[in-house]
C-alpha cells in the first residue's frame, strides 16, 4: 500500500514499459540507477527531479497523457502513512475505520516508535468511543510495547482494564497488570489507585477471592482517605462472604455502616442480608430485613435507582424469610413503572428470574404481562436464563400454547448453544 520512492520508480518503469537505459539519459548512469533501485545508493531530490523529468519526456514522446508528479515520487512511506491516517481519522465513521484496520496497521508500521504509540492510542480512543472494544484493546496494548513513559503506560493499562470489564475478560486485566506491577506501584497517584482497584476486582470476578482480599487490603494500606475507600472496604466484606468467613464479614460491615450515607447503607444492608441468607440464620435475617424495611418506609425518594435497589433487597429478604406474598409484592413493584425499562436492565432481568420462580398458576396474567412487556429487553440483553424461567413456568403449569409460543420466539432469538 505504501511504497518508497525507489519502489515507486520501479513500479512506474514497469507500468509504462520504460527500460533503465531509456530513463537514465546523460546525467545518470545505468549502473547508478540500478544501485538506487536496489537500495544501495541514496535517492536524492536532485536525482529524483532528473528521473521525473526524463520519464515525463518519454511519456510525451510516446503520446501518453499521464505525468509523473515529483512530490508523489519522492514522498516517503512515513509521509504517506501519516497523510493516510490523518485523512482517515478526520473523516471518520465507524464502518470505514473497521473496514480499514489492515491498512491502518500497515500505516502505523511505517512510523517511528513515538508516532506509532501516538497513533495506536488515537485509533484505540476512536474504537473505544464507537464501542469496538476488542479492537480498541488491541491498539492500547500495542502502545505499551517498548514504552518507557510510565504515566502513558498507566493511562493505557487503565483503559485496557475498563474495556476488559465490558468484555468480561478479567483474566487479561490480571495478566496485563502483572507484567508492569512493580512500575505501576512506584508512586501513589490517582491512576495507580484506579488500576490496582481494577486489578483486585479482576481477581474477585475470576473467583480468586483470597488474592482479591489481599489486593483490596493492600489498597487500603497504600492509599489513605482515597475516593474509592468505600468501594474497597465494601469489596473486602464481599470477599469475606465469598470465602465463607461470615462472622468476619458481618463484623466488618457493622463497623463500615456507621456514619454512612443512605445509599451506602443500602449496599451494606444488602450484603448483610446476603450473608444472613447463606448462614441460614432466620433471627439475624429477620433483624436485617426489618432494618431494610424501616429504611424503605422512611427514606423512599424520587431517585429511581435508589428505590430500585432498596425494593429488590426487600423482595429477596422476604423470599428468604418465606414471606412469598410480601416478596411478590416487592418484586412486582420493580416492574410497575414503564420508565424502569431503560435502566438497571441486568438487575431487572435477574429480578424477573427470581420472581418467576415464586409465581403460581394463579399468577398467569402477571407472567404473560411480563413476557409481552419485556421480551424485547430480554432479546436485547441476550438473557437466556429469563427465557428458561418463562419456559419452566408455562411447562410446570401446563400452559402449552404459551410454552410453544415462547419456545418459537426464543429459538429465533438465541442459538441452541446460548440456551
Amino acid at each position: 500500500m505504501f511504497l518508497s520512492p525507489e519502489e515507486k520508480l520501479i513500479k512506474l518503469r514497469k507500468k509504462y514499459k520504460i527500460t533503465q537505459k531509456e530513463l537514465v539519459g546523460k546525467e545518470i548512469s545505468r549502473v547508478f540507477l540500478g544501485m538506487i533501485e536496489v537500495g544501495k545508493r541514496g535517492f536524492t531530490k536532485k536525482t529524483g527531479k532528473i528521473l521525473c523529468e526524463n520519464m515525463n519526456n518519454i511519456l510525451i514522446s510516446r503520446g501518453i497523457e499521464d505525468r509523473i508528479n515529483f512530490d508523489y515520487l519522492m514522498e516517503s512511506k512515513e509521509e504517506q502513512s501519516k497523510k493516510y491516517l490523518v485523512e482517515l481519522t478526520e473523516n471518520i465513521d465507524n464502518t470505514s475505520l473497521i473496514n480499514s484496520l489492515w491498512d491502518v496497521d500497515q500505516a502505523i508500521f511505517e512510523l517511528n516508535m513515538t508516532e506509532k504509540r501516538w497513533w495506536d492510542i488515537k485509533i484505540g480512543d476512536i474504537l473505544r468511543d464507537t464501542k469496538d472494544r476488542l479492537e480498541a484493546r488491541k491498539y492500547y496494548k500495542d502502545s505499551l510495547i517498548g514504552n518507557l513513559d510510565i504515566k502513558m503506560v498507566k493511562e493505557q493499562i487503565l483503559e485496557i482494564a475498563r474495556l476488559n470489564y465490558y468484555l468480561n475478560d478479567f483474566k487479561d486485566t490480571i495478566l496485563t497488570v502483572n507484567k508492569l506491577k512493580v512500575q505501576i506501584l512506584e508512586d501513589k497517584t490517582d491512576l495507580t489507585l484506579k488500576i490496582m482497584y481494577n486489578y483486585a476486582y479482576a481477581f474477585y470476578k475470576e473467583k480468586d477471592y483470597d488474592n482479591a482480599l489481599k489486593e483490596f487490603k493492600d489498597l487500603l494500606r497504600r492509599f489513605k482517605d482515597n475516593e474509592l475507600e468505600f468501594n474497597i472496604k465494601n469489596m473486602i466484606g464481599v470477599c469475606y462472604e465469598q470465602i465463607g468467613e461470615f462472622n468476619k464479614g458481618i463484623e466488618y460491615y457493622e463497623k463500615l455502616k456507621k456514619g454512612r450515607k443512605k445509599e451506602e447503607k443500602i449496599i451494606i444492608l444488602g450484603n448483610l442480608l446476603s450473608i444472613a441468607i447463606k448462614r441460614d440464620d432466620k433471627n439475624y435475617l429477620n433483624e436485617i430485613y426489618q432494618k431494610i424495611k424501616q429504611l424503605f418506609l422512611t427514606t423512599l425518594e424520587s431517585n429511581d435507582i435508589f428505590n430500585f435497589e432498596l425494593t429488590l433487597i426487600l423482595a429477596r429478604g422476604a423470599k428468604a424469610l418465606g414471606e412469598l406474598k410480601e416478596s411478590k409484592k416487592y418484586y412486582l413493584q420493580l416492574f410497575s413503572e414503564e420508565e424502569h425499562l431503560n435502566f438497571k436492565n441486568k438487575s431487572k432481568l435477574e429480578a424477573m428470574s427470581e420472581l418467576l420462580r415464586i409465581l403460581t398458576k394463579e399468577d398467569y396474567l402477571t407472567v404473560k404481562g411480563l413476557e409481552l412487556k419485556y421480551f424485547n429487553l430480554i432479546k436485547k440483553e441476550k438473557n437466556c436464563y429469563v427465557i428458561l424461567e418463562f419456559i419452566n413456568y408455562y411447562q410446570e403449569n401446563n400452559y402449552r400454547i404459551d410454552l410453544n409460543s415462547i419456545l418459537n420466539n426464543s429459538l429465533k432469538t438465541f442459538s441452541v448453544d446460548n440456551l
